[in-house]
């Protein structure tokens, strides 16, 4: 477009022309345009042509003609009329005038949305380009770490050295052989000892004194501990050796000890004899490093101890008495005879016999005759004809037992009682046509007599019976109820002892004046004892035997008595015994009545002395025995209840009684 003639239009006060070629038409203000310092404008503001457009390029331009109101601006094949929003209209294009007008009111709103744009855009090139930067610079550094481990990498070396020798290498380019040094070697190769090299290849380790290389091997670069023990001449005479690590010690054998000596240390004998004697009941007898026990006379070496003798039993091996009345007694180391039992020795040297009937020292019953025997004497009871009958005999003689730990419904914790000892224990039973099972154990008694035993009174107490025990059928009498066994160690139905015993019945039976029936609330227990008579009179056996009555034996306190009753042991009844001990003293007196209340006056208290073994119902009437220093057992008392503690006991004084069963006793 060349420069025409434009009428001055409001709409058109800040338009420029600009002619670069393509002809555009944009605001002066519009920061895309040509700044208005390089344009060339005329009178009325409007910029024609930019001062650095060389020539001109006019030819190709179109001329417009502008009719304000009413005319549009043409442009043909021109830029200059793009539309607004920027798009290319080659082709016609029409911009009204109203259009442009309302357009153009508003330049600054395009400028500041265009600024807004331009400043986001340029923040992030800002931040494309700084991150470019630095993955160029990692490039880099990466390239020249790989260039530089490349120009000065150490280089392998391959050389094959001779033995002896191992490969060193001394820069980046040079390695060569070197001469293997052991003994330079940390941790030393010889350990504690001094290490010798080679001249060639190998070393040898430097053994000191004590050590040596090993006899097996030969190896010289080892060391091992020489046993210097393996000379027998290396210690001295009843010197032992101890081999220790690189040397060795002596020591004296058994029975020499240590002396200095001007050669140097030695062993010389030790003398054992000397106090403390070393042999039991023997010599000691020194000997060259060791001694020896010599039995003194009447002992013999022990076979397990060689340092102590034995006794001998000249008694058992032989019999060094020759008096038959003489008794052999064994001592320490010898033996004594001495006159048996109821001998002397007279003038002559020889034992005889003592009349104890003759000297009054024995100790017969005002009932009982006495009796001179070879070495004792008896006590006989009077009789019509002058048969001499004893009672109380020991048939055996006491043993060690264990006691039972069975317990029982009767007497508990007592000791097994041989058969046959004690032959005057008898049973109370009920019998089988009364009893609803075999045959009840009721009470124990004790025979004193050809017809009599002893039991508690409280046994026979027909009211209070029927209260304790259930009966099956209606006897004609009381006391055909009762069956009586003497002498039967088990009383169990199945047991020979009981199949092959007697079966006795009462004939009657005597109860104290004084005694109360224990079914009455207000009876007290006194005078518990009674006298039973047999229906047929009892032979003396190996089996049954009586006991002694007590007609001068006094219960004194502190007495130990033995008591005999029946204990049920697994499935069976069998005797059992136990000690008890007389408590007759104020101190014990207070015990005694809060443990059993009032205790009658014909009664003694007593204690067990194993609190373990007690007494039971079971075991009432039982006799409480005493053995007498005549070697008899005589009826102390009778066992009539037990205390809160079942260890204690109340026990009726059969001597207090003893003028009234005399009285009722038949021989």
């Amino acid at each position: 477009m060349r420069t025409g003639t434009y009428p001055t239009q409001p709409h058109f006060d800040n338009l420029s022309y600009i002619s670069d070629g393509r002809d555009r038409i944009s605001y002066l203000n519009d920061p895309y345009a040509v700044s208005s310092r390089d344009a060339v404008v005329d009178r009325n503001g409007i910029v024609l042509q930019p001062k650095e457009l060389k020539r001109s390029r006019h030819n190709n331009n179109t001329a417009y003609n502008f009719r304000p109101g009413q005319d549009s601006i043409y442009a043909y094949s021109n830029a200059a009329f793009s539309d607004y929003s920027g798009a290319d209209s080659r082709g016609p294009s029409i911009r009204s005038y109203i259009e442009n007008s309302h357009n153009f009111q508003n330049p600054y709103i395009t400028t500041k949305r265009n600024r807004t744009i331009c400043g986001i855009c340029s923040k992030y090139w800002y931040i494309f380009g700084l991150l470019t930067l630095i993955i160029l610079v990692t490039i880099a550094v990466i390239i020249g770490v790989l260039v530089f481990r490349s120009k000065y990498k150490s280089r392998e070396c391959y050389l094959l050295c001779d033995p002896g020798h191992r490969l060193v290498q001394l820069n980046s380019t040079y390695c060569e052989c070197q001469l293997i040094n052991e003994c330079e070697f940390n941790p030393p190769v010889c350990g504690l000892f001094s290490c010798i090299k080679f001249n060639g290849i190998g070393y040898e380790c430097n053994c000191t004194t004590g050590f040596r290389h090993p006899s097996t091997t030969h190896d010289l670069t080892a060391c091992e501990d020489t046993n210097e023990c393996e000379n027998l001449n290396t210690c001295g005479e009843h010197q032992l050796c101890h081999n220790t690590i690189g040397n060795y010690t002596c020591s004296c054998e058994n029975g020499f000890e240590t002396i200095i000596t001007p050669d140097g240390i030695a062993c010389q004998d030790h003398d054992e004899c000397i106090v403390p004697n070393p042999c039991s009941n023997a010599r000691c007898i020194n000997t060259n490093g060791s001694f020896k026990c010599v039995c003194n006379s009447g002992f013999e070496p022990e076979l397990s101890n060689p340092l102590h003798c034995d006794d001998i039993d000249e008694c058992l091996r032989f019999n060094p008495c020759t008096d038959h009345n003489e008794i052999c007694e064994n001592t320490a180391g010898s033996f004594l005879c001495s006159c048996a039992q109821g001998y002397r020795r007279n003038e002559h040297g020889n034992c005889t016999n003592i009349n104890e009937c003759a000297e009054s020292t024995a100790a017969c019953d005002i009932n009982s005759r006495c009796e001179d025997r070879n070495g004792s004497f008896a006590c006989c009871i009077n009789t019509i004809t002058d048969e001499c009958i004893e009672c109380g005999h020991d048939y055996l003689s006491p043993r060690s037992v264990v006691s039972n730990p069975v317990r029982s419904k009767r007497m508990i914790d007592g000791q097994p009682v041989e058969p046959g000892r004690f032959p005057w224990i008898a049973a109370v039973l009920i019998k089988q046509q009364y009893s609803s099972s075999e045959p009840r154990y009721v009470c124990s008694a004790t025979l004193v007599s050809s017809w009599n035993i002893i039991t508690a009174a409280h046994c026979l107490d027909e009211q209070h019976f029927r209260k304790q025990w259930e009966i099956t059928g209606e006897p004609s009498s009381f006391k055909d109820i009762f069956d009586i066994r003497i002498g039967v160690h088990n009383l169990s139905l199945n047991s020979t002892d009981f199949i092959q015993s007697q079966s006795y019945s009462i004939e009657n039976f005597t109860l104290p004046s004084r005694y109360q029936s224990l079914s009455s609330e207000s009876a007290t227990v006194q005078e518990d004892v009674a006298l039973i008579k047999l229906t047929k009179r009892i032979e003396r056996s190996s089996n049954i035997d009586w006991i002694c009555l007590p007609t001068m034996i006094h219960i004194q306190d502190q007495d130990r008595l033995k008591v005999v009753s029946y204990s049920n042991i697994d499935d069976d009844l069998i005797q059992q015994q136990l000690d008890i001990l007389v408590l007759n003293n104020d101190e014990n007196k207070t015990e005694c009545q809060r443990q059993l209340g009032d205790i009658a006056e014909d009664a003694f208290c007593a204690i067990s002395t194993n609190h373990t073994s007690i007494l039971g119902r079971g075991d009432s009437g039982a006799g409480s025995m005493l053995f007498s220093s005549n070697s008899r057992w005589h009826l102390a008392g009778v066992m009539s209840k037990t205390g809160l503690q079942k260890s204690y006991s109340a026990m009726t004084n059969v001597s207090k009684h003893i003028e009234w069963l005399t009285s009722l006793v038949e021989r």
